[in-house]
């Protein structure tokens, strides 16, 4: 198990920082534990996510969340896999469009076949699990895996 400790209370109020899941239910299992609890017991929000994909084109749109203000939030997008981004593109100018201060994607299997430049994006945490990515942005961090 791999743990990013990206939600380090002793760093910043938890409060002000918003789990995203671009595909509504989550595929993955979050373990916050009480080191996710800012000094008030509260764990960051999570958020469910919707888009609808063409299956002929493969055009995105209409992404939704329910939340109408993340209120300078920053916004963590967790998912499984990135291979174009456009997903995370269209959630991430949604998320801007609705106050999020901060996006930072976090992604177990990173393909990024077009690229790391992700509109929208300020940080992506990924692995080497797909391929060994050589040199990386600045704002790239990949973990490896040795393989």
């Amino acid at each position: 198990m791999i743990q990013l400790n990206l939600i380090n209370p002793q760093a910043s109020d938890i409060s002000y920082k918003t789990l995203i899941f671009p595909d509504g239910q989550p595929h993955i299992v979050l373990d916050l534990g009480k080191n996710a609890q800012n000094t008030e017991g509260a764990n960051p929000s999570v958020i469910e996510c919707s888009k609808i994909r063409n299956v002929k084109t493969g055009q995105l749109s209409g992404f939704n969340t329910q939340t109408l203000d993340f209120q300078g939030k920053t916004c963590f997008i967790v998912d499984d896999i990135c291979d174009g981004g456009g997903t995370f593109v269209g959630l991430a100018a949604l998320l801007k469009s609705r106050n999020a201060r901060k996006i930072v994607l976090i992604v177990s299997h990173g393909i990024f076949s077009k690229g790391f430049d992700l509109a929208n994006i300020d940080a992506i945490y990924t692995t080497d699990s797909f391929k060994d990515f050589g040199e990386l942005p600045n704002h790239v961090t990949v973990l490896n895996f040795g393989f």
